[in-house]
């Protein structure tokens, strides 16, 4: 039931997000040190004009220095913006799921993506790999919308995300 899933989604949530907020604080590997180092610290404008290496994922970086502007220079708040969009995948894979399959898949999907190592990391590591799942995830939601009902609205978030995932 609609009801069952809600919950059974939010549980889901929860153990996720405990999970990776066990592993948040570790320390910090050769590509996280190297990105902030060369681009988060530095600054703004620095991450958002040099791309001399593909290590620094844009958008990502520029999450990054938002959030250790905000929070200080500590490892967490280094991958927060890793850690949200790791978190906020869990519903949105639910969603896409149920939306392209139904929602005994999207509960499947939201759980593999809550408790499987390799999200686990992904979502505690200062890296874009979260995001861009996040945003891809996205895509596909929007365009399953789209093949049911084409709107304006629709194409723009359709279009926001597949953008935001290049940057």
């Amino acid at each position: 039931t609609k009801k069952n899933d809600t919950i059974s989604l939010l549980v889901l949530i929860f153990i996720g997000t405990l999970l990776r907020i066990q592993i948040i604080n570790r320390p910090i590997s050769h590509d996280e040190g190297y990105t902030f180092i060369n681009f988060i610290y530095p600054g703004l404008k620095t991450v958002i004009t040099d791309y001399h290496l593909p290590n620094n994922h844009i958008l990502y970086s520029i999450f990054a220095n938002l959030s250790t502007h905000f929070f200080g220079n500590s490892p967490w708040a280094f991958r927060f913006p890793a850690l949200l969009a790791g978190i906020f995948l869990i519903p949105v894979s639910y969603f896409a799921a149920r939306q392209y399959f139904n929602r005994l898949a999207g509960l499947l999907l939201a759980g593999i993506v809550a408790t499987f190592p390799v999200f686990l990391l992904y979502s505690s590591s200062a890296r874009g790999y979260a995001q861009l799942a996040l945003l891809s995830t996205l895509l596909w939601f929007f365009a399953s919308i789209l093949l049911k009902k084409k709107n304006l609205f629709s194409w723009l978030l359709f279009a926001l995300s597949a953008a935001a995932g290049f940057y």
